[in-house]
């Protein structure tokens, strides 16, 4: 989480939105005590009933206001440049309108993800391939805007793909964004262990972007 804040700061943003349900007291107490700056970390507590990767957005929006928001996934490690996926989806939104950007990771040697398909001339989802080796990716990290989550209602538990993702898709107002920095999956023991021995080896021969470089290094 951590990682996310850093990534969150380094674009200059000033209100982060946790969500919380398994074990809320402990990853609450957890949470407050990150390195999160002069911005202002609030916690959008589900532990009474999950609502899923995109009901639970929607209940996070009470603290969110009325601006497009990042998205990124507390299981993942990235050394993406926000600021960079921030100005796609303006670009993207006067040209087409989009209701949101997706932070597409350049194809990994030796992992297997869902292609995501880009149309090649306006830079928008078309759709999605098979799980394969060598494609891009959706890398979980996203920027949205608040309208996109109108028809959904609240309270109710929704997952971002079937509900929220593919209704855009179809109405072509999805864009992509392509980039290249660090990408570590750490959602099980296995890639936690793995991720940890890849950072090291990064660390060790000098190819670890700042932002991560240094986190690790405090």
């Amino acid at each position: 989480a951590q990682y996310a804040v850093d990534a969150l700061l380094e674009a200059g943003l000033d209100r982060i939105v946790a969500n919380v349900s398994h074990l809320p007291e402990i990853c609450t107490a957890a949470l407050q005590r990150l390195h999160v700056g002069s911005a202002r970390l609030q916690i959008s507590d589900e532990s009474q009933e999950l609502l899923g990767s995109a009901g639970g957005l929607k209940q996070a929006l009470a603290h969110l206001g009325s601006a497009p928001f990042v998205v990124l996934n507390a299981d993942v490690i990235s050394g993406i440049d926000l600021r960079g996926l921030l100005f796609a989806h303006e670009r993207g939104r006067e040209r087409h309108g989009v209701m949101m950007t997706l932070a597409l990771h350049e194809p990994i040697r030796g992992g297997h993800y869902r292609e995501i398909r880009l149309s090649p001339d306006s830079g928008l989802v078309e759709g999605y391939g098979e799980v394969r080796e060598n494609v891009p990716f959706f890398s979980g990290a996203a920027i949205i805007e608040p309208g996109a989550l109108a028809a959904l209602i609240p309270g109710a538990a929704a997952e971002f793909v079937p509900s929220l993702l593919e209704p855009w898709v179809r109405k072509q107002k999805v864009a992509g964004y392509y980039f290249k920095e660090e990408w570590f999956d750490v959602g099980s023991p296995q890639h936690w262990r793995d991720t940890h021995l890849s950072l090291l080896r990064a660390l060790e021969t000098g190819r670890l972007s700042g932002r991560i470089r240094k986190r690790i290094e405090s």
